[in-house]
């Protein structure tokens, strides 16, 4: 492989190996690279052993991909295979105990890269706060918990990604383009469903003892009209002060199907998962800006190709932000039949009001 590098304890092998494979998700912490080598150029191409823990570097078109190290190894009479992953696998790999009582999502994450060694380079300020006791989980597991929490309170998505140098960066999903232009695409192909739709969101609290109603609920009136009821409950020991904001943010994500798309293209080592790509793909529907879910990168007989999962991407809407633009509204409308509010602010009363009728729509309180 004449077009990219792979270095191993200083010594480029690529010339000697005859695949190559690089793999990312949102869903995954960790980017994994694989790569073979025929047993008979590991003499022919002078290759060092190779061995767990060995440190592997990826480079290619004056970028670095890809930092890790070996995880396994396959030996067969034909060639030899290598597994490795960035050091956020180590993530996945170990049982830690942690308490978050009162402090914010962004505070929550650096304490925990601190207590995994990992220094938290980029991380998003996340204001949303957690009470939470994490005990004898993962640190890829809390993490995830913290991320999910994020998107749950504030409506908006992020992820967590290895920036390299042991550092760790948490961003908001879709907040950066991959800036690049996809080409030679085959095989697209954009589904929809509503196997993952929930149209009405109830908050539940209790323990191992019995669980009751909070009252707190949301539903969308028009996607139970056309698809029927599909309920989720949110089960928590104790009420929750973001519950109301929780229920509405989860309905306004899972009210309608989200299309997703596959596709192959050229390969190219600038666009990463997270990242928005636009898309023009008149047959199939696939237009528009997209979210980039996974990507699976293969290089073999001087060829690289890429495959593509993506997800359909909009300017972020949440329920503070439906709220403001309500009472923003309303107030533009009171002020131009000429009530304004008095005393140049919000009336606590018109507030209350407003509020309880904007509730109203997703349901009681």
């Amino acid at each position: 492989m004449n077009d990219i590098s792979i270095v191993v304890n200083g010594t480029d092998i690529a010339p000697a190996v005859i695949s190559a494979a690089h793999t990312s998700s949102l869903d995954t912490l960790g980017d994994k690279f694989t790569f073979q080598i025929p047993y008979s150029d590991l003499t022919r191409y002078n290759i060092p052993p190779l061995q767990i823990g060995d440190d592997v570097r990826l480079w290619a078109d004056g970028l670095s991909p890809f930092i890790g190290m070996i995880t396994k190894t396959s030996h067969t009479e034909n060639a030899r295979s290598y597994t490795c992953y960035d050091p956020c696998w180590y993530l996945n790999k170990s049982q830690i105990t942690m308490q978050f009582v009162g402090v914010t999502i962004r505070e929550a994450i650096i304490s925990l890269m601190d207590e995994c060694g990992i220094e938290p380079f980029m991380v998003a300020d996340i204001a949303a706060t957690v009470d939470e006791t994490c005990y004898l989980e993962t640190p890829a597991k809390i993490m995830d918990k913290l991320l999910e929490r994020a998107r749950d309170i504030t409506g908006r998505r992020y992820h967590a990604y290895y920036g390299g140098f042991r550092r760790v960066n948490v961003e908001e999903v879709g907040s950066r383009s991959a800036g690049t232009v996809l080409a030679e695409i085959t095989s697209p192909q954009r589904e929809e469903s509503i196997e993952d739709v929930r149209n009405r969101i109830k908050y539940v609290s209790g323990d191992s003892t019995g669980y009751y109603d909070t009252g707190i609920s949301a539903e969308d009136g028009d996607s139970i009209a056309k698809y029927g009821v599909m309920q989720e409950l949110i089960v928590a020991e104790e009420e929750d002060t973001d519950a109301n904001a929780i229920v509405n943010n989860r309905l306004l994500q899972k009210k309608n199907p989200v299309p997703k798309v596959s596709l192959e293209c050229a390969g190219s080592w600038v666009p990463r998962c997270g990242q928005r790509i636009t898309l023009a793909e008149p047959i199939t529907g696939i237009s528009g800006e997209w979210i980039l879910e996974s990507i699976g990168r293969t290089m073999a007989n001087g060829e690289h190709r890429m495959k593509m999962s993506l997800s359909a991407h909009s300017a972020t809407q949440t329920y503070e932000k439906i709220l403001a633009e309500e009472i923003q509204a309303e107030s533009e409308r009171k002020s131009s039949e000429g009530r304004g509010l008095s005393g140049g602010g919000v009336n606590s009363e018109y507030t209350q009001k407003l509020f309880g009728d904007y509730i109203n729509i997703f349901g009681p309180t």
